[in-house]
């Protein structure tokens, strides 16, 4: 970036250089000009007025290298008398430069003369060209050249030199600040780069660093939590599955006994399929998949089956489920993601509920804001500490309970997670001892593919 900004910087002052010495050149030469073709004029008018008035010699009026040619009539040299020269008056009809044969260049000026008193004369017929070399002119304008060529290759440089330094100056705050990004690593994701000594126009952008450190250590934070609550939950039952078999193992079992020993084995062994499959969807729902994951389904057709698929657990417990749901609906969604969002939501709302319990879903599509989803449920409710926790791995409001291995406490993360890898909103609304309300929010999605569709609900979601 330095380089650049030296480069830009460069670029302009040469720009100004060359416009104003190129200017400051063409004025000076047109001033030089000026006072050189006066000069000329001045002695033509003297060698016409010598011609006119005749003197002993005009050698004095001619400096040496001067020549001049005066014509009239027939291209013969004319004189005037005292009498006609005062009605007559010199005007200057040409002003060019000449290379003559032997190679040297020459200032030439045609002077005619013209009545006196006549507002557009004609001029007559006699001319008096007047040439002089223009060495001392060219010398003049060369050397002006050399000058300007000069100031302004010093000039350019010590701008660069300027440039690059201050560049570099104005540009150290931020290398510092790439050093102190470099430095963080997952160890030190709680350190902040300190805006207060970067210039103003670094600010916003510090301020959106720290923003981003911020979520990086609070993702790698839970991240930890996450991996030591999943080490804790996958300890108990293979801790209970070992104990099981070492104990069966240590004398000789009747088949009664034995039976009664692989059934509590298998219990355990369920549970850790349950919670492996569980952290399994959970690993799949951070990640986008890249086979095509967005599709037009009826989620309808889709929402139904999860009902038939939830209603013997919900006979079970004597809970009624209702569905508020149109015939047909179409829309742009990734299946599995939907189906795990509405079974874990409906599961949730049948196990904490009571004993002849109601669980209301309701879906429908709102227009140009995409798909509402809501199930409420009639049940023992969450408590208002318990709330801002209930989308965290392994988080069960009631703890108390022992034993209590149905229940892994990954239902609503899971929602939560898929929720978000679809640019969606969750929102719950809960009073102890009367019910639960969870709202669902999914944004439409228009898609030509898949990967574009994946990319714009993880956009969505950041």
């Amino acid at each position: 970036m330095t380089t650049r900004i030296t480069v830009a910087i460069l670029l302009i002052t040469w720009t100004i250089i060359i416009v104003c010495f190129s200017a400051a050149y063409l004025t000076a030469r047109e001033t030089l000009l000026a006072m050189l073709d006066d000069t000329l004029t001045a002695r033509a008018f003297a060698t016409l007025d010598y011609h006119m008035h005749p003197r002993e010699s005009v050698d004095t009026l001619i400096p040496p290298g001067d020549s001049y040619v005066i014509r009239g009539n027939g291209n013969d040299v004319r004189r005037f008398t005292g009498e006609v020269a005062p009605s007559l008056q010199p005007v200057v009809t040409n002003r060019k430069f000449e290379k003559h044969p032997d190679g040297q260049r020459y200032r030439t000026l045609t002077v005619a003369l013209a009545p006196a008193g006549v507002k557009h004369p004609e001029p007559e017929p006699m001319t008096i060209t007047y040439t002089r070399p223009a060495e001392q002119f060219e010398q003049l304008t060369d050397y002006l050249i050399a000058v300007l060529s000069t100031l302004g290759m010093f000039c350019g440089l010590a701008t660069g030199w300027v440039a690059l330094k201050v560049s570099r100056h104005a540009l150290l705050p931020l290398t510092r600040t790439a050093e102190t990004i470099a430095a963080i690593d997952e160890k030190k994701l709680s350190q902040r780069i300190d805006e207060h000594k970067l210039p103003v126009e670094l600010v916003p952008m510090t301020k959106r660093l720290n923003e981003l450190l911020e979520r990086l250590e609070r993702v790698f934070s839970q991240r930890k939590q996450f991996l030591a609550d999943a080490a804790h939950e996958l300890r108990t039952p293979t801790a209970a599955l070992l104990t099981t078999l070492e104990v069966s193992l240590r004398r000789q079992r009747d088949q009664r006994a034995l039976q009664e020993t692989i059934e509590s084995a298998l219990l355990d062994a369920r549970l850790l399929r349950r919670l492996v499959d569980k952290l399994m969807e959970q690993a799949r729902s951070d990640h986008a998949l890249d086979r095509p994951v967005f599709e037009e389904l009826d989620l309808a057709a889709l929402l139904r089956n999860c009902l038939a698929t939830v209603e013997p657990v919900a006979s079970e417990k004597s809970v009624t489920v209702a569905a508020e749901i149109p015939e047909q609906m179409r829309f742009n969604t990734q299946r599995d993601r939907f189906q795990s969002i509405a079974l874990n939501l409906l599961t949730n709302a049948i196990e904490y509920n009571r004993a002849g319990g109601t669980v209301e879903l309701k879906c429908a599509l709102v227009d140009g804001q995409g798909l509402s989803l809501s199930v409420r449920d009639s049940g023992q409710g969450i408590s208002e500490e318990a709330l801002p926790h209930v989308f965290e791995p392994f988080f069960r409001a009631d703890r108390q309970k022992q034993g209590d291995t149905e229940h892994l406490g990954l239902g609503l993360f899971l929602v939560q997670s898929h929720i978000r890898a679809l640019g969606g909103q969750c929102q719950i609304e809960s009073k102890a001892g009367e019910g639960t309300t969870v709202h669902v929010q999914l944004p439409a999605v228009e898609v030509t593919n898949s990967k574009a569709a994946t990319q714009a609900a993880v956009a969505t979601a950041g």
